[in-house]
């Protein structure tokens, strides 16, 4: 609109010949709303996009939650590994103990799991510790040292014997066995590396069948399966 035509447009509307909404330009930007499915849902998924992002990271955390406790495989037998054991070891001695243990689970698989500590002096200490404080190994392995100085720190620390004794299977005193004089470490040749074996002291289910699977690895019993 020019500025002639501002003035007459202004004058008109003093004269009262005009309301004054005919007299203002009103220009501005035209809303298309979407009148398609993919253009609604784009236009619906712009405007609620922090809300779906949410959506999806809480989809995805019950997921994993779900996954952990109703698909992922838990073991039969866990074992921790106090010792310094490479990855070839803790696997040999996970699938060739499995015909020892039972099928504790009933669910028509067998599976032993080894937990390795870790290798940093410190963080290998913490790891070991909380293992024992929080941990679900029901099995301990590592050197006769290793295994005797943590159950030592127990026993001074909160007098709790935290390996159970294992003379209903060997018919001695004690706490430790060594596993290259079991059936199972002559079966597997395992006399080069010292490996000693301890159930932990609890008074759980997991401690009735790890003092049977360790029997069975002492005594050689194993089961036949396909």
């Amino acid at each position: 609109m020019s500025i002639d035509n501002d003035k007459r447009e202004l004058l008109k509307l003093k004269q009262g010949l005009i309301e004054e909404s005919e007299a203002i330009d009103e220009s501005g930007y035209d809303v298309v709303m979407p009148d398609t499915f993919m253009g609604k849902l784009k236009n619906f998924i712009w405007h609620n996009k922090l809300g779906i992002i949410i959506g999806i990271i809480l989809i995805a955390i019950i997921a994993v939650v779900c996954w952990f406790f109703l698909v992922a495989e838990k073991p039969d037998i866990s074992i921790y590994s106090a010792g310094n054991y490479n990855v070839t070891l803790r696997q040999l001695i996970e699938s060739n103990s499995e015909k020892y243990c039972p099928d504790f689970d009933k669910n028509g698989k067998v599976k032993v799991s080894i937990k390795q500590a870790g290798n940093d002096a410190v963080m290998g200490f913490t790891d070991l510790y909380g293992e024992v404080e929080n941990g679900n190994a029901s099995i301990y392995i590592g050197s006769r040292d290793k295994l005797t100085a943590l159950y030592d720190d127990m026993k001074n620390a909160k007098d709790q014997e935290i390996f159970a004794s294992l003379k209903e299977i060997t018919g001695e005193d004690g706490y430790l066995i060594d596993v290259s004089k079991t059936a199972f470490g002559k079966d597997n040749k395992l006399l080069t590396i010292e490996i000693y074996i301890a159930v932990k002291n609890t008074d759980t289910d997991s401690r009735k069948q790890a003092m049977e699977f360790v029997s069975n690895l002492y005594n050689g019993k194993t089961y036949m399966r396909d």
